[in-house]
C-alpha cells in the first residue's frame, strides 16, 4: 500500500545493526567442546576465510543455482573449515548447532544504539525504514530474534536480488523498487544509507546518488584516513583529514563528520546529532 514519505532511511545488517556476540572462533571453540569435535584455535582462524572465498567462487550466492540451498553452503563451508571429508552424524549435529546458533541471540549482539534511534525514527511517519544486506535469507530471522525486525518496512537481500552492494546497481534496484511504493516522489539526496563499509556503504550509495552516511563506532582520524587510504578514487587524504577536523557537527559523546557532497562518517546511530543536519 502507498503511503506518503519524505525520505528513506537504509541500514546495513551486519557490522552496523549487529556484530558476532563473541569472535566466531570462539563460538565455534565451544559448540565443538559441546560436540566433542577436534578443534584447533589457530587452524580454525587461518583456515575460515580462505574456505569461504573458495566455497563463493565455487557455489555463488550461497549455492542459489547450484541446487544445495544456503543451510547445505554453510555445512560444507564448516566441513571444510575443520577439514572433514565426510559428514557424519555427529558432526552433521555440530553443523546444526552453529547454522541455528547464528539466527539469534546466541550468535549475535545488537549495538546499544541501535534499538532506541530505529524507534525514534519508527515512530517518525515520513520515514520508510528498510534493510540491505549481502547475507544470506536468516538475516530476517536475525533482525526479528534481535528485536528488531518490527522496525522495517521491507528487506533487500543480495540473495532475492542477486547483485550486492559492490554494485550501484543494487541502490539503483532499490531506489526504483521503492518508489514504486510511494505516492510522492522522494529525491534520491533524501534516500539515506547507514553502513560500516567504506566502499559498498557509503561510496557506492553516494554514487548512486544517495546520502551515505559511514558508521564507524571505533573511530577517530587516524582511523578514517586509513580507511580512505584504500579507497581509489579518494586522491587527496590530507584534505579528507582537515575536513575531519573542520567539519565536527556533534561533539559530547559521538562524533559525526561531513565528508562531502551527501558523505557523512560517524562514530554511532544518534538522533540528536542527526537533528543538526535536518534529518
Amino acid at each position: 500500500m502507498k503511503r506518503p514519505i519524505k525520505r528513506i532511511l537504509s541500514f546495513d545488517a551486519f557490522g552496523t545493526l549487529f556484530v558476532p556476540r563473541y569472535p566466531v572462533h570462539q563460538i565455534y571453540k565451544e559448540l565443538s567442546l559441546i560436540h566433542k569435535i577436534p578443534h584447533n584455535d589457530s587452524l580454525i582462524q587461518q583456515k575460515f576465510p580462505q574456505a569461504f572465498k573458495q566455497l563463493n567462487a565455487e557455489y555463488p550466492n550461497y549455492g542459489k543455482h547450484q541446487g544445495i540451498g544456503f543451510k547445505q553452503w554453510w555445512f560444507m563451508l564448516i566441513q571444510n573449515v575443520y577439514g572433514r571429508e565426510e559428514m557424519t552424524s555427529k558432526f552433521e549435529e555440530f553443523c546444526e548447532d552453529v547454522f541455528s546458533t547464528f539466527e539469534d541471540e546466541r550468535g549475535y549482539a545488537r549495538y546499544e544504539d541501535v534499538y532506541q534511534f530505529l524507534r525514534t525514527m519508527k515512530n517518525k511517519e515520513e520515514s520508510l525504514i528498510v534493510c540491505m544486506s549481502n547475507g544470506d535469507p536468516r538475516v530476517n530471522k536475525v533482525l526479528s530474534n534481535l528485536g528488531l525486525g518490527k522496525f522495517f518496512d521491507k528487506t533487500y537481500l543480495s540473495y532475492d536480488i542477486e547483485m550486492d552492494k559492490s554494485s550501484i546497481r543494487f541502490y539503483d534496484y532499490v531506489a526504483k523498487d521503492i518508489k514504486s511504493q510511494t505516492e510522492e516522489e522522494v529525491p534520491l539526496k533524501e534516500f539515506w544509507h547507514f553502513g560500516d563499509e567504506l566502499k559498498n556503504d557509503l561510496i557506492n550509495s553516494t554514487k548512486a546518488g544517495w546520502t551515505g552516511v559511514l558508521i564507524n563506532r571505533q573511530m577517530g582520524d587516524d582511523d578514517i584516513k586509513a580507511q580512505y587510504s584504500r579507497a581509489k578514487d579518494i586522491k587527496d587524504l590530507d584534505v579528507i583529514a582537515e575536513r575531519l577536523k573542520t567539519n565536527y557537527v556533534v561533539s559530547n559523546h559521538n562524533k559525526f563528520f561531513k565528508l562531502g557532497e551527501r558523505q557523512y562518517v560517524t562514530n554511532r546511530l544518534d538522533h540528536e546529532g542527526f537533528k543538526l543536519l535536518e534529518l
